[in-house]
């Protein structure tokens, strides 16, 4: 385990919570523009898969069919749980999607991590039934990718191949029809986790940046994604101003651990490995607590504001663990024993 990683995970999972938090709470006050870019927190994950393929398929050299299994179980069950509930729940599901509606077509495309035709198509915008999944369809475009690369034994090559393969999809991309499926899915974006590869590789070497430099990296970085609050979805600005800096976030913290600087804090271990719950989970989270901050009329004050988001922090983190726990994990164990069966107990997971 990759400490720094772990910690990484908690502040990624945590800005996007609370960047839902400020977009519910902008409703009934002002908030600071700059707090927009907590956004980032995609960018973060997005290198850190990256990294985390590389490091770990480098020591294990899994085959890519093996690499696909370990992947899907590890991402499918919870989302596609969390998919199911929210399409269950139309009360509540109204409200996180924003009036998207899904109809059986978009969800099973959603399920498959497909990009699917929907109500916001028009602005070239293709959420998946659950709309925290679109983070998940670039995800697995990536595994798939990074899978076919495993072919090649050598890792040189496959360092090659893999930059080489996502800046040619991007390049399609670039090409293909503005608003498009084809535009969207294989947009700039995928250039993150090229970022993340990199790190990957350099890490694996001797080579070793001084503390303060990836401290002073690190502080940087946040600096320069504060300053751009707004940089899109999927596109080449986003890849710019918060991608590159996530980059830096990323090698810092990796660099830090190597000169043995970040302690180890059970609390936040706890929290790292519930990230990926916290992520599928905050939505709800913050839609039950609006629910209850408009019964109670809790919006009035700033004081009200201000507890809406120690509220939704809080319950987030606890309810995520809670759904680590007897959720996520028990579906993706159920998923190790039907993708790889009579050898379940010997495949290791492969945290993201």
């Amino acid at each position: 385990m990759i400490v720094s990683i772990q910690y990484l995970r908690v502040v990624a999972a945590s800005m996007i919570l609370f960047f839902h938090a400020m977009s519910t709470a902008g409703a009934h006050a002002t908030m600071p523009n700059m707090l927009s870019a907590s956004a980032a927190g995609v960018d973060i994950f997005f290198v850190i898969s990256g990294f985390i393929m590389w490091q770990s398929t480098a020591r294990s050299d899994p085959s890519p069919v093996e690499f696909l299994r370990r992947r899907l179980a590890r991402i499918a069950p919870f989302y596609w749980f969390m998919t199911l509930l929210m399409c269950a729940t139309p009360l509540i599901s109204g409200t996180l999607s924003r009036g998207l509606v899904p109809n059986v077509e978009h969800t099973f495309a959603s399920l498959a991590f497909i990009p699917w035709h929907s109500q916001r198509d028009d602005a070239g915008i293709f959420f998946p039934a659950y709309t925290p999944g679109w983070t998940l369809n670039f995800e697995m475009s990536f595994y798939l990718m990074f899978a076919a690369c495993l072919w090649i034994a050598d890792r040189r090559r496959r360092f090659l191949a893999s930059i080489a393969a996502l800046g040619a999809i991007v390049l399609i991309g670039l090409a293909a029809p503005e608003k498009s499926a084809a535009a969207w899915a294989m947009s700039p974006i995928l250039l993150e986790f090229a970022g993340g590869i990199c790190i990957g590789v350099w890490a694996g070497t001797q080579g070793k940046l001084s503390a303060p430099l990836a401290a002073i990296m690190m502080i940087a970085a946040l600096v320069a994604m504060a300053s751009t609050p707004e940089a899109g979805f999927v596109g080449a600005d986003r890849l710019i101003h918060w991608g590159i800096p996530a980059c830096f976030i990323v090698l810092g913290a990796v660099e830090l651990e190597r000169h043995q600087l970040v302690p180890r804090w059970p609390a936040l271990l706890l929290a790292g490995d519930a990230s990926y719950a916290l992520y599928l989970t905050h939505l709800f989270v913050i839609g039950a607590c609006a629910i209850a901050w408009h019964a109670l009329h809790l919006w009035t004050t700033t004081v009200g504001v201000l507890a809406f988001f120690v509220v939704t922090f809080a319950a987030g983190q606890f309810i995520a663990i809670l759904a680590h726990r007897h959720i996520e994990l028990p579906l993706n164990e159920s998923a190790r024993r039907l993708l790889t069966p009579g050898n379940a107990a010997t495949v290791a997971p492969v945290q993201p």
